[in-house]
């Protein structure tokens, strides 16, 4: 597989990640977000949302930044 190809299959596989998880974000009404932490020094931000499934109540996240 070459560089191009490879980058274009990620690109491809962002996309439909990302669409999946704003549908999937709409059907949701409260969400959760926001996480925190440090290590030696150094502070660390991530943007998290958790949130449940409406349909079967499982536990739902993603990684957003």
């Amino acid at each position: 597989m070459s560089r191009p190809t490879l980058r274009s299959s990620i690109a491809e596989a962002t996309k439909t990640m990302k669409k999946k998880v704003i549908a999937a974000m709409r059907e949701v009404e409260y969400i959760a977000t926001t996480d925190c932490w440090t290590t030696r020094r150094c502070s660390f931000m991530g943007v998290t949302a958790h949130w449940l499934d409406p349909d079967s109540l499982d536990r739902r996240s993603a990684a957003l930044a």
